[in-house]
């Protein structure tokens, strides 16, 4: 299943409400492999499995768009995805984005990060805010300005550590049990943060913004829209709490 089609066949779900489930979503281990649904749709997986069920092109994913070829970068991906993530970067880049020009921004993220990499993600960051903040209110993802900190980057975070500690116990990198202590992780770091699946969508959708300045932004915003609102949505199934 290569990409594109991946792409297609999840504008299909989204649109006849349809959802790529296996056996009961309802299960304490379905309700927390869930927190990875809006990713698992956007790839065209399984949405309630440790499994992914989307063959080879999971080895795709891990090297081009993470690095990882081997355990031991995989390891080092959790560590970060967990231990750091987007909420590190998230108060310095608030900071910045509130400044009035680029020389205080600069002042604020240099004097924050102690390195030139998280520098130079940190100025990333804060750049794809200031362009998103217009898309964002027209997509009725933030009414105002003051939503953005309110909703916070704590979902991205936690819906990317569940998706791959899937990904990368079904390519191998991980056992089973090191995968459900992720996932376990990333359950319990959202609902510390979230009452509701549309706060925490909402938080996944905002880090995805603040991540890049992306076309498909737009799409993982409807993604997110119909797991919460469509009467088939294994969400709907499954309380929050």
């Amino acid at each position: 299943m290569n990409k594109l089609f991946s792409t297609i066949m999840s504008i299909i779900r989204s649109i006849t409400g349809r959802y790529r489930t296996s056996g009961d979503v309802t299960t304490l281990e379905s309700k927390k492999i869930l927190i990875s649904a809006i990713f698992a749709e956007q790839q065209g997986a399984y949405l309630n499995t440790l499994t992914m069920g989307i063959g080879n092109r999971m080895f795709s994913l891990l090297s081009d768009w993470w690095g990882i070829d081997e355990r031991d970068e995989a390891l080092e991906t959790f560590d970060y995805l967990e231990n750091k993530g987007y909420a590190y970067y998230f108060p310095t880049v608030c900071e910045a984005w509130r400044a009035d020009t680029d020389e205080e921004r600069e002042e604020i993220i240099l004097s924050a990060m102690t390195t030139d990499e998280d520098a130079e993600k940190a100025y990333e960051q804060t750049n794809n805010l200031l362009i998103a903040i217009d898309k964002m209110k027209a997509l009725k993802l933030i009414e105002s300005e003051a939503d953005v900190e309110k909703i916070g980057v704590t979902g991205w975070d936690a819906g990317r550590l569940a998706f791959m500690a899937r990904l990368c116990f079904d390519a191998g990198y991980i056992t089973e049990a090191e995968a459900w202590r992720y996932i376990d992780a990333a359950y319990k770091m959202a609902h510390r943060r979230f009452r509701s699946w549309d706060e925490f969508a909402k938080s996944y959708v905002l880090g995805r913004f603040i991540w890049a300045d992306d076309e498909s932004n737009e799409f993982i915003k409807q993604i997110a829209d119909n797991l919460i609102n469509k009467p088939h949505s294994p969400w709907k199934k499954v309380p929050w709490d």
